[in-house]
């Protein structure tokens, strides 16, 4: 829960968690660029799905544009960062790079590209996965800093609709049906890459209706077992195909041979 407590002269910071990175680097971003709408923390680290490769994941939402990556790796130059990489494009830049022992996956999100109209777009459009995703992340992460309260107004409407669901699952139908038949036809024929295409439209399609047809927005399918474990879900024909899978694809010998 985001507080009223003012910190350095700033409304709604979490005062009660005071993470360097925000600080020290996002809220330094803000000084001599653009105005920050509000920051969350998503990802592993928040959802408890954490392990040793895990990165920590923050999404800024800035009111009129965002920072072009020059003036960020400035910031981050200036902390002794080791700057991974970084890309900008109309709609959200996007950085990695490692600080002060740990790994950041930083996304800045100008508002004016319509992340506070995403909830009524997707009630009355077509829906993509990332869509999806990216209130899912809302959603389930932990605010840090909303100085206008404009996050916690906007969570207080988000929710999963049956005009989402429906948004989703009808236009994908005859898809379902066409992967499904070219699915066996590959199993058949014993055809792998055929196979494995038309697996990952089935297994991410069925993902995204579990969830939805739970009334929860969806994380992406890397986080989908233990998901599972937290919602009852291990029975599913879904969770059943993903341990299948586990126990007879050789992953290591894949990866090892695609990379010579």
């Amino acid at each position: 829960m985001v507080t009223n407590t003012l910190r350095y002269g700033r409304p709604g910071y979490n005062d009660l968690m005071n993470p360097k990175i925000l600080d020290d680097y996002i809220l330094k971003l803000e000084q001599n660029s653009y105005k920050i709408v509000g920051v969350w923390k998503q990802g592993s680290t928040v959802y408890g799905y954490s392990d040793k490769f895990s990165d920590e994941d923050w999404i800024v939402v800035w009111e009129t544009g965002y920072p072009e990556k020059e003036k960020r790796q400035m910031v981050q130059n200036s902390l002794g960062a080791q700057i991974i990489n970084a890309a900008d494009t109309p709609y959200k830049g996007l950085e990695h790079f490692k600080w002060d022992g740990e790994s950041y996956n930083i996304g800045h999100l100008p508002k004016q590209h319509g992340f506070f109209e995403l909830f009524a777009k997707i009630n009355n459009e077509s829906i993509n996965e990332d869509q999806l995703y990216r209130l899912g992340g809302f959603m389930r992460g932990e605010i840090f800093y909303d100085p206008e309260g404009k996050f916690k107004d906007y969570r207080s409407v988000v929710k999963v609709t049956p005009k989402i669901l429906a948004n989703y699952k009808n236009p994908r139908k005859h898809a379902l049906e066409t992967n499904l038949i070219m699915l066996r036809m590959a199993a058949t024929r014993k055809h792998p890459i055929d196979f494995i295409k038309c697996l990952n439209f089935l297994l991410t399609t069925f993902h995204t209706i579990l969830y939805l047809e739970n009334n929860e927005f969806p994380l992406p399918v890397k986080w989908f077992e233990r998901e599972a474990e937290k919602f009852g879900w291990e029975n599913t024909n879904l969770m059943n195909v993903v341990k299948l899978l586990k126990t007879q694809i050789p992953f290591e010998a894949v990866a090892k041979e695609l990379a010579r």
